[in-house]
């Protein structure tokens, strides 16, 4: 983040967007090196599924197999939907609604990238501590309750910073408490669920639900200028995660039992 905006100050914006596109195509190039496909998973995959479908009903079949095995992908990860949506709502809010607000308090370049810079590295800091920490102790939830409260907290206080000192603190916090979270966050449904195919699909479909919804209604408060509104936005959503992270669990452990 630093580099980038000198970057910016001395070379210009289409610069910084050409490096960043040639930086996201070297995990492109390492998946296509690295990553073996087995061409015949599909037909495995689907045999179940195609079985099911007459031969009378061919061009059927073609169209709604898609839909047939995204209904039942869904079906399959319950119990984790709403959990998995609110994980996804987070998702765009250091990346996009802090990054944005900051431009506020930072009209310089330099001054703006070295403050990203700074919570990219406390955010490095804190999330090698609470993963082995956390890992080694596997009590999630209870590690989930007050750092969500204090974050819920945090984040509804954010609007009403008027120095760049003050947001800054508060900015920091933020970041330390969503870095310390996020290994939690991401484990708690990897722990009831079979990490297969389907699941790492299923996961991917909800929170993109939740990335999409937040981010919308992000960009149009941002539009219309009501900042306290998007903060309140996503104040609520770490409100109300750890009590749907509860209730999720219960029914996980009855469904088990």
């Amino acid at each position: 983040m630093p580099l980038g905006g000198y970057v910016i100050k001395y070379l210009g914006y289409h610069y910084l967007f050409a490096i960043a596109a040639l930086i996201h195509l070297i995990p492109v190039i390492l998946a296509l090196r690295l990553i073996k496909v087995d061409e015949n998973a599909d037909e495995k995959t689907d045999g179940n599924t195609k079985e099911k479908v007459t031969e009378k009903n061919s061009t059927a079949k073609i169209i709604f197999h898609p839909l047939i095995n995204l209904i039942i992908m869904l079906k399959e990860y319950k119990k984790l939907r709403t959990i998995t949506v609110l994980e996804g709502a987070l998702h765009f809010f250091p990346l996009a609604v802090i990054n944005v607000y900051t431009l506020l308090f930072f009209h310089e370049e330099t001054k703006y990238g070295l403050f990203l810079g700074y919570l990219g590295l406390i955010g490095i800091i804190a999330s090698i501590a609470v993963s082995c920490y956390s890992d080694n102790k596997k009590e999630r939830l209870r590690f989930l309750l007050i750092p969500f409260l204090c974050l819920s907290l945090t984040i509804f206080f954010l609007p009403l910073a008027k120095t760049q000192t003050i947001w800054i603190i508060l900015v920091t916090i933020v970041s330390l408490l969503l870095t310390l979270t996020y290994p939690l966050r991401m484990a708690f449904s990897m722990d009831h669920k079979t990490l297969d195919y389907t699941f790492w699909r299923a996961r991917e479909f909800f929170l993109n639900l939740g990335r999409f919804v937040t981010l919308a209604l992000s960009s149009l408060l941002f539009y219309w200028k009501e900042y306290w509104l998007a903060f309140a936005l996503f104040g609520l959503i770490v409100l109300i995660y750890p009590l749907v992270a509860k209730y999720k669990l219960r029914q996980l452990e009855k469904q088990i039992v």
